[in-house]
């Protein structure tokens, strides 16, 4: 029997958390022995476009038009009972919907893989609203005819299935494909740095873009309340508009000696396995990559209570620390809770386990057959 053909469509192949899990997906799902194909808009040149997992076919059709013809044809070329369309990113549902429910029957399975919370897109007022009717207006009449959406989250989910007019029975939660043995194995190369030797002192972690709605600020400011108790470093990795500003802040609050802001690094994962925790900021993330990455690595993280995404991993996974409110003084607290009582370490790996590649691959495969057996 000829295996089973999973094509990944997407008009943009960047270097965001979107590419990564694309690529992190077909790399399980290649290992599960399915045939793996990207039809990309763009040639994903650079960043996550150089980590495509050997094996995957790559078919790249610059434009809307393009990518709609070159998913016909390969739609043609494959066994419609052994083949599934899975289309990223809201902006791209509309042409690929089109254009895979549009196709004589027999058809090949089509799935919308969601990491946003879509009713956060339906609200607002003024010329935001008028956005949201028209979206509203698509996922009813439009993306309503795919066979399901995969979300990465259960939060997510029940979004979805909140929309009015929209099938919640096609609406599935799977873990989201997060890390693997790349993680591991770049985790354990030594970072050249004094503060990661064995018998330095401890590392407050922040990995992410420097950016005001990060909140690194509050970060900083936790660690010079933390450090009337605690001997601490604090390392921010990461480049962005507020570097230098947030250098500045550590200087005047007399902490820039044990305040490094490298910039970005290619491998924050040994960085990861080396600190004491890692800590977001953010009051805003629709899920938090970085957090399950540092519970693979061993490492204990804390995040904001008000962010959905880090909840959601917290709710998932059991561990973590969620700190509200949403204040230095209440962070300096969490990250002091900390430092008395350590987290085991197989423990937070064994959390993680579920978002590995593999077992991602795994859990989309699983809802997608029972979609097909099903019907569609």
């Amino acid at each position: 029997m000829d295996p089973f053909h999973v094509t990944f469509v997407a008009s943009r192949f960047r270097d965001g958390g979107v590419e990564r899990r694309i690529n992190r997906l077909a790399d399980g799902m290649l290992r599960n022995g399915v045939h793996c194909t990207f039809l990309l808009g763009e040639s994903g040149k650079g960043g996550a476009g150089d980590l495509v997992p050997a094996g995957v076919e790559m078919r790249v059709c610059p434009g809307e038009r393009p990518l709609q013809r070159g998913l016909q044809a390969l739609m043609a070329e494959r066994d419609p009972a052994r083949h599934a369309v899975l289309a990223f990113r809201a902006t791209d549902f509309s042409a690929t919907v089109a254009t895979v429910t549009g196709a004589p029957a027999p058809r090949p399975g089509l799935f919308l893989v969601s990491g946003a919370f879509m009713t956060e897109r339906l609200s607002g007022s003024g010329l935001q609203r008028l956005r949201g009717w028209k979206l509203h207006r698509r996922m009813r009449r439009l993306w309503s005819r795919a066979d399901g959406v995969l979300t990465i989250s259960p939060e997510i989910a029940a979004d979805w299935r909140s929309v009015p007019g929209f099938p919640a029975d096609k609406v599935h939660y799977v873990h989201p494909p997060v890390v693997g043995e790349d993680v591991d194995t770049l985790s354990r190369e030594p970072v050249e740095h004094p503060w990661a030797a064995g018998d330095a002192p401890p590392v407050i972690l922040g990995v992410g873009r420097l950016v005001r709605d990060k909140r690194f600020h509050l970060l900083v400011e936790a660690v010079r309340q933390v450090r009337e108790q605690y001997d601490v470093r604090l390392v921010i990795l990461g480049k962005g508009p507020e570097q230098e500003r947030l250098a500045e802040q550590a200087r005047g609050l007399g902490i820039g000696d044990v305040t490094d802001l490298p910039g970005f690094s290619a491998n924050p994962y040994a960085w990861m396995r080396c600190a004491r925790m890692l800590v977001l900021p953010s009051g805003h993330e629709t899920f938090g990559l970085v957090l399950i990455e540092s519970l693979f690595t061993g490492t204990p993280f804390i995040a904001m209570a008000e962010a959905k995404g880090p909840a959601s991993i917290h709710a998932a996974t059991r561990q973590g620390e969620l700190v509200a409110p949403s204040t230095s003084g209440a962070l300096a607290e969490a990250i002091s809770r900390e430092l008395s009582a350590p987290a085991d370490p197989d423990s937070l790996r064994a959390a993680a386990t579920p978002y590995d590649s593999i077992n991602s691959a795994r859990d989309h495969l699983d809802a997608i057959h029972g979609v097909l057996q099903d019907g569609h």
